[in-house]
């Protein structure tokens, strides 16, 4: 039987031969949702959600930090790409922001990507 390949988004390489792993979500229901009528704009929202819980949980089941020729935390950073991600999440955006921390997730957009890679690169030299 053949091992199952795990292969992340991204692979940012830190000294000491650290790892982090960077997921990218993907936007296809924001998209949706921007150019929709505002009476399905509820209904691509939804999806949207639906789509981050899945990426979250299949994220999780990789367990990144498991695999071999990896030394990262046991966590992984999912990035919006597009901006519009964020601010699109509707109020269950807490539950998902606790979902992704119960499944070791934590998320980042453009603006934040820099600083918590470097907030991860210097709390691991301690």
């Amino acid at each position: 039987m053949m091992a199952k390949r795990i292969k992340p988004d991204v692979i940012v390489y830190l000294p000491d031969n650290k790892h982090l792993i960077d997921s990218e979500i993907y936007a296809g229901c924001i998209q949706q949702y921007l150019s929709a009528e505002d009476t399905l704009r509820e209904q691509f929202a939804s999806q949207h959600v639906q789509s981050v819980r899945n990426h979250i949980k299949q994220l999780s089941d990789k367990s990144y930090h498991t695999a071999n020729g990896f030394s990262t935390p046991d966590f992984v950073i999912l990035f919006y790409a597009c901006r519009i991600c964020f601010p699109v999440l509707p109020c269950s955006s807490i539950k998902i922001c606790a979902a992704m921390a119960g499944r070791k997730n934590c998320s980042c957009k453009p603006t934040t990507l820099l600083a918590t890679l470097l907030l991860v690169a210097s709390i691991w030299k301690l």
